[in-house]
């Protein structure tokens, strides 16, 4: 009996021992002093070695024998330290463990550990940080990206366009889309390039931003080449958006558009001149006849006529039929310089290439001139050429200069004047002698019986008989 009641004695004066040590604001774990062990050590009066003496356990109601009373992967004495409750295995009901918030550095009295809105649970889950707001720091809040944004909290670029998710929500494009105007140029292209990662066709074009990168065009400039012709109507047309002058003529595209010439080709209507030189003379580039002689403007530079005149001699034929149909020079009003314009020897229908188109050795001008048809050496056909009787003093026009009823060259033939009608002076008329009475218009008395021809017609004899007077 006294046995029993000294070794209750005992118990009672240790258990008071231990609560001083425990319940009056003592600790009721040992802590093993090495920093780099965190374990609680066993001591004496703690039966599972969780750092916390079996009386103090008694008192807690956990479980003398079992190290992590709440299974939570958390020793009691570790919980006792950390200030969470070794009997509830979620002391802050986020839905982990107490010691899986330990071991991942969070709070475990501390539902949202880094405050970002976001249960340490759902991180955990989600593969965030429970311990920073902002997990892949792109400066927007996890809770943010998960609920707003729907953007991925691990990934600061969510599209991996190049552009963090937080300078997309800046800059108004889709942090979830990588190309948010659709224009075939991801948004960090478009902001390496320049471009508005909003608008499809930023210098507005007509040509999406991602085919002028492709194009090697620039997506900020409507007009690459500066050739007054937009980037898009070069693709219409053909050219060369990144060359003012395609086709090399010197003269840039646009201006070639809007003339009506062809950007492609160096001589658009093919008339012999570039639309350089055209542009140089003035002449139409899309028109190979500007003057509309009948000549193209090359051969007419090649000839030396005027290509913007089309009667360059002002002979009133145009140029285009001087060469074609008369052979005459467009360049000499008076091609063969008989004194007879290329336009009056047309209409005379003699040659403007021959002075004397009719060889009578007068000139078609001096036919002309004079009267006489340049086209027949005999213009009156009085049997004397014109030339003759130009050098007689006879009228090539009219067949008997002297109007005595003779032609000049019946005159010239019997050795009468065809200048003088009465040749002999014998009161009768060349042609009334030849034609009328025979007798001789260079004898006045044509039989000699000493009777002029004309008393003997008066005197009714015969003048040509010498004995009848």
């Amino acid at each position: 009996m006294l046995r029993r009641l000294f070794r209750y004695s005992v118990l009672w004066i240790l258990s008071i021992s231990f609560l001083t040590l425990t319940g009056c604001g003592g600790t009721d774990t040992v802590q093993n002093t090495n920093s780099n062990d965190n374990s609680t050590m066993s001591i004496p009066g703690d039966s599972d070695g969780d750092g916390l003496l079996d009386l103090a356990e008694l008192g807690r109601g956990t479980d003398v024998l079992r190290t992590d009373t709440d299974n939570d992967d958390l020793a009691d004495g570790a919980e006792i330290t950390a200030g969470t409750n070794p009997l509830d295995p979620d002391s802050d009901n986020d839905g982990l463990l107490d010691g899986d918030e330990v071991t991942a550095g969070a709070d475990p009295l501390d539902r949202d550990s880094d405050d970002d809105f976001l249960t340490d649970f759902q991180e955990v889950s989600l593969g965030t940080n429970p311990t920073a707001a902002d997990s892949d720091g792109d400066t927007l809040n996890d809770f943010v990206e998960v609920e707003d944004h729907h953007t991925d909290p691990l990934l600061a670029d969510s599209d991996g366009d190049g552009v963090n998710d937080a300078d997309e929500l800046t800059d108004a494009t889709n942090p979830l889309v990588a190309d948010s105007d659709n224009d075939g140029l991801n948004d960090g292209a478009e902001a390496t390039a320049g471009s508005d990662p909003t608008l499809p066709d930023t210098d507005g074009d007509g040509i999406l931003d991602g085919t002028e990168i492709t194009l090697g065009t620039n997506p900020l400039n409507a007009d690459t080449d500066a050739d007054e012709l937009s980037d898009s109507a070069e693709l219409t047309a053909g050219t060369d958006p990144l060359d003012a002058d395609t086709d090399d003529d010197g003269i840039p595209d646009g201006q070639e558009i809007d003339d009506g010439d062809n950007p492609l080709l160096q001589d658009a209507d093919s008339d012999g001149l570039t639309d350089t030189e055209e542009a140089d003379l003035g002449t139409d580039p899309g028109d190979p006849d500007s003057d509309n002689d009948g000549l193209e403007d090359g051969p007419e530079v090649d000839l030396t006529t005027n290509p913007l005149d089309n009667d360059t001699d002002d002979d009133s034929i145009i140029d285009g039929d001087e060469v074609q149909l008369h052979n005459s020079s467009p360049l000499l009003a008076d091609t063969d310089g008989d004194g007879l314009n290329d336009a009056a020897e047309i209409l005379n229908h003699t040659d403007p290439n021959d002075t004397d188109s009719d060889e009578d050795t007068l000139t078609d001008g001096e036919e002309v001139e004079m009267g006489s048809d340049p086209l027949d050496p005999d213009t009156d056909g009085d049997g004397v050429d014109d030339p003759v009787e130009i050098t007689d003093g006879t009228d090539p026009v009219d067949t008997d200069s002297d109007n005595d009823g003779l032609l000049d060259g019946a005159e010239k033939t019997t050795g009468a004047d065809p200048l003088d009608n009465d040749s002999d002076d014998d009161q009768l008329n060349d042609g009334a002698e030849v034609n009328e009475y025979g007798t001789s218009p260079i004898l006045a008395d044509t039989d000699g019986d000493g009777a002029s021809d004309s008393a003997e017609i008066i005197g009714q004899t015969d003048p040509l008989d010498p004995t009848d007077f």
